[in-house]
């Protein structure tokens, strides 16, 4: 995921815009990531990723060009990445480029949350919930259709997972929620308890026939997943019991 704001974002010369586009993109929209494409790759990764894709056998292939080949190092990949982020936040784009892949972006609120928390677990030693957000990330991004139940589903076990951790115990979010009242405070456990109905009953967890949630909710209860998780991780610190 991406690590920060873009330069431009940070220092507030350029204000985000609302998400806009996920799906499709206009030519005139497509033109500005070939520029900088263009602008931050050599002729040979060009050339190979050309011949990668249309030419994958080898024939016809496009020839190199005369004089010395110039590769483009690891150290070129990071303002590559920073400027491709600073367009699609500029122009509304609903992703982003993290550790080279292309994978679905929310608002600020719903990406600072998400980071944290998967930072902050795999910190703290619990890296499986932390590659959990990851594929709650990733089913948000599939293409050509998102798999938002999954994204609910890979939350839902992002909570459970912690809870193991922290009881020591294999069981179900919701007889976490029965068995561990102290673990869930106050309104804290209302707000878990909700996150567990909607995930079970409304058959986004279990990907239940006709039912898929719409983007909306399914960030929502990733974003819910993440800053609860956070919650519980800095309250229970790894080796600790609940």
């Amino acid at each position: 995921m991406a690590n920060k704001a873009p330069f431009s974002m940070r220092q507030g010369y350029v204000r985000p815009r609302k998400i806009v586009y996920r799906d499709e993109l206009s030519d005139e929209l497509r033109q500005p990531i070939i520029d900088i494409i263009r602008r931050s790759a050599s002729w040979e990764v060009l050339r190979e990723t050309i011949n990668r894709f249309f030419n994958p056998y080898g024939l016809d292939a496009i020839p190199k060009r005369d004089g010395p080949m110039i590769i483009t190092h690891e150290e070129d990949a990071h303002p590559f990445q920073e400027k491709l982020n600073e367009y699609f936040v500029y122009a509304g784009i609903g992703w982003q480029m993290a550790g080279g892949k292309i994978i679905s972006r929310g608002d600020d609120a719903f990406e600072r949350i998400v980071q944290n928390a998967e930072t902050e677990l795999k910190a703290a030693g619990r890296s499986t919930a932390g590659e959990r957000i990851e594929n709650a990330i990733r089913s948000l991004s599939l293409r050509p259709k998102p798999d938002f139940s999954g994204a609910i589903s890979h939350a839902t076990a992002v909570m459970e997972c912690v809870l193991h951790d922290i009881t020591g115990e294999g069981i179900t979010f919701g007889e976490y929620i029965k068995r561990c009242p102290d673990l869930f405070p106050g309104a804290m456990k209302t707000a878990f308890g909700s996150l567990w109905g909607y995930a079970s009953e409304e058959g986004a967890r279990h990907g239940k026939e006709g039912v898929e949630p719409p983007r909306e909710e399914a960030e929502f209860i990733v974003g819910i997943a993440a800053a609860l998780t956070t919650y519980l991780n800095r309250k229970h610190p790894r080796g600790c019991s609940g």
